[in-house]
């Protein structure tokens, strides 16, 4: 319903269902990003904070959204793409505690 009041049309709403299972292939590169790394705290905590941070987007852009914005509805969608793919990418080290496999 927010989309549709900020005129987001319904190829942009549907975008916007598809980027949440679109951005589950991130985990892969989460997953080699945490063995580069060593770190798995490290790299799941850069990760989720900043996906988490980016949920502030949407809603700052919804209450300095003003009718004629077109450009608005992209951007909620590209936070909401980022922040998913973010997320994603920080499963794997937040549920990985096997030692590296990929070390010698």
């Amino acid at each position: 319903m927010f989309m549709e009041a900020i005129g987001a049309s319904g190829v942009m709403i549907g975008l916007l269902a598809t980027v949440r299972l679109m951005s589950m292939a991130a985990q892969i590169p989460g997953a080699m990003l945490s063995e580069h790394m060593g770190s798995r705290k490290r790299v799941w905590a850069t990760l989720a904070i900043t996906h988490r941070a980016l949920w502030i987007v949407p809603a700052l852009l919804a209450m300095l959204w003003t009718p004629g914005q077109h450009w608005v509805p992209l951007a909620v969608l590209a936070a909401i793409a980022f922040s998913e793919v973010l997320g994603n990418a920080g499963g794997a080290p937040w549920i990985s505690k096997a030692p590296s496999l990929f070390r010698g």
